[in-house]
């Protein structure tokens, strides 16, 4: 681990177009000097598409499981530099906790510091094996805006403080429930399931998970199997869905 506590990345930034970044759940790991030859290892080949005029130069990486943080924010590369025109291929291998398990991975695309465009996507990660993710860097989230970014935001009072109900992430905090843009937030709890509201936010008021609100509610059951809208899709999850055949997943979908 770095003197800051987040995992060390190791590898070059770019080989062609190619980025290695290496997060494990250990003390210690040996420098890794070359992209993976081999894709049997946990993680995910991520291929960031961008705007190219956006001239983004860094982007910062993160991932959470079960909405707790699995990998902490790191800027790659450490030192500003252009991006390739139009994609950028990611490796990330991840941690044994991960597998079997679908994550929440999160890309900004940044230019001199700015978030200048996002993405975040659902994936499962299978056990000993590298899942390919396209990811669209779309409008930028910025947190303490006051503006909401669907799918990777659910609120956002104009503050990145906690404790008021909109969290420094711009999750609705445990207990609370937050509507409009900007965002008023007001305590979970008053017997009443409201829009906005799920048994992942508020399991005072509500029984279920919502599908297709752009978020993987594990306690509300849902899962790549049952809401793959939220939780993405896998070759190897036992569920034949998403954009999966039987010419492309013969073991989910045969």
């Amino acid at each position: 681990m770095g003197e800051t506590g987040r995992p060390e990345a190791w590898g070059p930034w770019m080989r062609g177009n190619r980025i290695v970044i290496l997060f494990a759940s250990v003390l210690s790991l040996h420098a890794c000097r070359e992209v993976p030859e081999d894709r049997d290892r946990t993680g995910v080949d991520v291929t960031l598409i961008q705007d190219p005029s956006l001239k983004l130069d860094q982007v910062s990486i993160s991932g959470t499981l079960d909405g707790e943080p699995l990998l902490e924010p790191s800027l790659v590369p450490e030192e500003p530099e252009p991006l390739n025109n139009h994609d950028n291929s990611v490796v990330i291998l991840l941690p044994d906790e991960a597998a079997g398990r679908t994550i929440l991975l999160r890309v900004d695309g940044l230019s001199k510091g700015a978030i200048k465009a996002s993405g975040q996507e659902p994936v499962f990660v299978p056990d000993g094996r590298l899942v390919d993710l396209d990811m669209t860097l779309g409008a930028p989230a910025i947190c303490g805006d006051g503006l909401i970014r669907s799918g990777i935001e659910r609120c956002d009072d104009r503050n990145i403080r906690p404790g008021d109900g909109c969290g420094s992430d711009c999750l609705v905090e445990q207990g609370w429930r937050c509507e409009g843009e900007p965002s008023l937030c007001h305590t979970c709890g008053d017997g009443t399931c409201d829009p906005g509201e799920d048994i992942c936010s508020c399991p005072a008021d509500c029984i279920w998970a919502v599908c297709g609100d752009g978020f993987c509610c594990a306690s509300g059951h849902e899962n790549t199997c049952t809401c793959h809208a939220d939780c993405g899709s896998a070759c190897g999850d036992g569920c034949c869905n998403g954009d999966e055949r039987a010419a492309t997943c013969p073991e989910d979908c045969a």
